[in-house]
C-alpha cells in the first residue's frame, strides 16, 4: 500500500508518537481541536459550546525512529449545576519543540484551536477561531454555540467542528416563551442548526446534506434524534407532561471523512472511518424556570455541547489525522 493513514485519538498532553520506519516527507497532517461545554442556565435557557478548529500541514524533518510530542485536546465538560459554565475545548498541537502552556501558544508545526465553553445565556460558546490556528489563518473556524432565550429555559445548539470541507457550522438559538431549543450545528461546511420553535429545533446537515438530527416534537411526544456523519443533534422540547422529550440530542461522530489503513505503529493494519463531529442539541423546557433537561453531547470529533437549564452537553475531543507516502512501497514501485 502506497499511502498510509493513522489516527491518533488519545486525548491528553505531552503524549509521543513513534516515527514509522517508513516515514517519508510527502505527508499530510490534519488536526481538529476539542469542542467546547454547553453552560447550564439559572432564571433562563443557556448557550451551546463552540465547536473546534481544523488545520492542515505538510511536517519535514521527522527522522523516523524518532519521538513526536502532540497532545489532543480533550472535550470541555458541560455545565452541571443551574447557573454553571461549560469548560473549553482543549487545543490539538503536533510537534512540539518548545513551550508547556499545551496550547496554540506552544511552539509546534500545526495547532487547531479548541472551542470555548459557553458562559452564559448570550455570551461564550465560541468556535475555535482559524486565526489562533498555527499556521495563524489556515483551515477553517468551528462553529459558534447557539444563544439560549432570556425569557425561558430553552437553550442554544452546540457549534459544529470545522473539517477539510469546510468551517463548523453555528448552533441554531432557543425559542423565547416556547418550549423549543436549537439544533446543533452541522460539522465540515455543513449546515446551521434550525432555531427551537414550538418544537425543538432540527440539527443542521453534514457538507453532503444530510444525516442532521430531528427536533423533538410537542404534539406526539417524539423525541429528538442524534445527528449522524457530523449532522448536529436534534433540540430538544417538552409538554407539561412529558419531561422525558425535553432532552437535546446527541451531535453526529464519526463522519466518514477520512478512513485509517493502519494503526498508530503504522505497522498494525486497522481499517476505521472517521470525521468531525456535529453539535449537540440543546435541552427544551416547559413552562416556568428551572423545568429545562439536559443538552446533548457534541460529536467526536470536535463538535459542541448543548446548553442546557442543567446537565449541559459536554463537548467531543479532538483528532489527529497523519497521511503519509510508505517510503519503503516507494522504493518498491520504484
Amino acid at each position: 500500500m502506497l499511502f498510509r493513514s493513522i489516527f491518533l485519538t488519545t486525548s491528553g498532553s505531552n503524549l509521543t508518537w513513534t516515527v514509522p520506519s517508513d516515514w517519508s516527507n510527502n505527508n499530510k497532517i490534519e488536526l481538529i481541536g476539542a469542542g467546547g461545554g454547553g453552560r447550564a442556565g439559572s432564571t433562563a435557557g443557556a448557550r451551546g459550546g463552540g465547536g473546534g478548529a481544523y488545520v492542515a500541514g505538510t511536517v519535514t524533518g521527522l527522522t523516523p525512529g524518532g519521538s513526536v510530542t502532540y497532545r489532543v485536546g480533550a472535550g470541555g465538560s458541560g455545565g452541571v449545576a443551574a447557573g454553571t459554565s461549560g469548560a473549553d475545548g482543549g487545543d490539538t498541537f503536533f510537534n512540539r519543540t518548545g513551550g508547556s502552556a499545551n496550547t496554540c501558544a506552544d511552539t509546534v508545526s500545526l495547532c487547531a484551536k479548541g472551542g470555548t465553553g459557553a458562559t452564559s445565556a448570550s455570551a461564550g460558546g465560541v468556535g475555535g477561531a482559524v486565526a489562533s490556528n498555527k499556521p495563524a489563518n489556515v483551515g477553517f473556524a468551528g462553529g459558534n454555540g447557539g444563544n439560549g432565550s432570556n425569557t425561558g429555559d430553552t437553550s442554544g445548539g452546540g457549534g459544529g467542528a470545522a473539517g477539510p470541507n469546510g468551517i463548523g457550522r453555528n448552533g441554531g438559538a432557543g425559542q423565547a416563551a416556547a418550549p423549543g431549543a436549537g439544533g446543533g450545528g452541522g460539522a465540515n461546511g455543513g449546515a446551521v442548526g434550525s432555531a427551537g420553535s414550538g418544537n425543538g429545533g432540527a440539527g443542521g446537515n453534514n457538507f453532503r446534506g444530510a444525516n442532521g438530527g430531528a427536533g423533538a416534537i410537542n404534539t406526539t411526544n417524539t423525541l429528538a434524534t442524534a445527528g449522524t456523519n457530523g449532522g448536529g443533534g436534534g433540540g430538544g422540547s417538552a409538554t407539561t407532561t412529558n419531561s422525558s422529550i425535553r432532552a437535546g440530542a446527541n451531535g453526529g461522530g464519526n463522519g466518514g471523512i477520512w478512513t485509517s489503513t493502519h494503526a498508530s505503529d503504522g505497522v498494525t493494519p486497522s481499517v476505521v472511518s472517521i470525521g468531525p463531529g456535529g453539535g449537540g442539541g440543546g435541552g427544551g423546557a416547559t413552562t416556568g424556570v428551572g423545568t429545562g433537561s439536559a443538552g446533548g453531547n457534541g460529536g467526536t470529533y470536535g463538535g459542541g455541547g448543548g446548553g442546557a437549564y442543567q446537565n449541559a452537553g459536554s463537548g467531543g475531543q479532538g483528532v489527529i489525522v497523519i497521511t503519509y507516502v510508505s517510503q519503503s512501497r516507494y522504493r518498491q514501485l520504484f
